[in-house]
């Protein structure tokens, strides 16, 4: 990720609206890892986000107006933990991948790494959220436009 002082709030906002009619967005992640195809090797990412932040606007939502957000765990591509701890206090191999499925309630914020991968589930009412970006001050100015 790098230090914690080369990031910066992006200078634009992303505002979205998904009209109720069961619009969604397919599974995806703001950002994405390139590596050397000869060795796996970590070459960069594709652009400059590095955390996603969503605040929800939507009075009044409920269960069954669809559009939650569902994160996928373990989905970024980063090393896992090379141990995972169970419920029970043993040590498990497994991680839980279930996807996770998060409400579009008015006044939520997330915060989530961007190279994890998510997508809005269909929304049966018209459902509102703003996006911004924290981003790497890597001086690529290929990068710096929205994508």
């Amino acid at each position: 990720l790098g230090a914690a002082d080369d990031l910066t709030i992006a200078p634009r906002a992303q505002v979205a609206c998904y009209p109720g009619t069961g619009a969604g967005y397919k599974r995806h992640s703001d950002n994405r890892a390139e590596t050397m195809p000869w060795s796996k090797q970590l070459k960069g990412y594709v652009n400059w986000r590095v955390f996603t932040c969503i605040m929800y606007v939507n009075p009044h939502w409920k269960p069954d107006d669809g559009g939650c957000l569902q994160i996928h765990p373990h989905s970024s591509g980063r090393p896992a933990p090379p141990v995972a701890w169970g419920s029970r206090g043993g040590a498990t191999a497994a991680l839980d991948t279930t996807p996770c499925d998060i409400e579009p309630y008015a006044g939520r914020v997330l915060l989530f790494d961007s190279l994890l991968q998510h997508e809005v589930m269909p929304s049966f009412r018209d459902r509102y959220a703003i996006t911004l970006w924290t981003w790497r001050e890597d001086g690529d100015q290929d990068k710096v436009g929205f994508s």
